[in-house]
């Protein structure tokens, strides 16, 4: 079996239908980064931040 891995640049408000979109085609592990030096350390417990770029 063969394995694709994917770079896909995304806003916020596209991170839900991408993510939706890349586990509908198959996607087994989806790894979110940040695209520019804007890290979170340490999120308070329950809350799942992203990056507003």
């Amino acid at each position: 079996m063969a394995w694709w891995q994917l770079s896909v640049q995304c806003s916020e408000d596209e991170l839900e239908q991408t993510e939706d979109s890349l586990l509908a085609i198959g996607a087994t592990c989806i790894t979110l980064s940040d695209a520019e030096d804007s890290p979170i350390y340490e999120p308070l417990p329950g809350d799942s931040p992203v990056w507003k770029h």
